[in-house]
């Protein structure tokens, strides 16, 4: 019967090391399980290859729509588009810094534009090359409110392509400027020609008014006598 007791006894006093034993493994378990799991969650400056650059895959589901939307924007006004999305941005943090360096790593030419979302932060950064004939930083340092509120509500897919149309119309304002200016110019060169055309015309028939008429010469018939 005491033998019975100790072994009891034992088998209780053993029980907190077994306990401690177990969470302990569990413990490594979980922290094991969340570091293979971990996602990047910062980016640096990256190379981009295409024009939806998206690790996440937040735009999968509408991609062949949003490269259908570029592919149009490219036919119908000449101009580019990339986007990335990211979770954050990194090394540097600040959201202009870091899409100049993206760009200046990728070469874009002077018809790109690149837009950045850090999903993560909410922050966002646009690049238009300096030498842009079409497109005007001035115009484009923030998003546009439609944007934002589709960014804002996780509608990834929709704010790109909301963004890619206020570009083009941008891009074909600027376009047609120059044609506007020079059908303006043409029909002010057109009025100043009439009116000289007038003022000369208008003196010459003044001055055949003015001048004095000259009587027909009558001759004399002979008279015959």
């Amino acid at each position: 019967m005491k033998k019975v007791y100790y072994i009891i006894i034992g088998f209780i006093s053993l029980l907190p090391i077994i306990g401690g034993a177990y969470g302990f493994a569990n413990v490594n378990h979980s922290y094991a399980d969340d570091s293979t799991s971990a996602t990047k969650t910062k980016y640096d400056p990256i190379l981009i290859s295409s024009q939806i650059t998206d690790p996440n895959n937040l735009l999968a589901a509408d991609k062949p729509q949003i490269l259908s939307i570029f592919q149009k924007a490219q036919e119908q006004s000449n101009i580019k588009v990339y986007c990335i999305f990211v979770p954050d941005f990194s090394n540097p943090p600040d959201p202009d810094a870091w899409i100049d360096q993206t760009a200046a790593m990728s070469n874009l030419d002077s018809q790109s534009v690149l837009f950045a979302v850090a999903t993560q932060s909410g922050k966002t950064a646009i690049f238009i090359p300096k030498n842009s004939e079409k497109l005007s930083k001035r115009n484009l340092e923030t998003v546009s409110p439609s944007v934002v509120q589709l960014l804002s509500v996780s509608a990834w897919s929709e704010a790109v392509i909301e963004f890619t149309k206020e570009i083009t119309a941008q891009a074909d304002a600027n376009s047609l400027s120059p044609f506007i200016i020079a059908v303006i110019t043409l029909i002010i060169i057109g009025a100043i020609a009439g009116l000289l055309y007038l003022f000369i015309f208008r003196k010459k028939l003044q001055k055949s008014k003015d001048k004095p008429k000259r009587l027909k010469r009558i001759e004399t018939v002979p008279r015959i006598e």
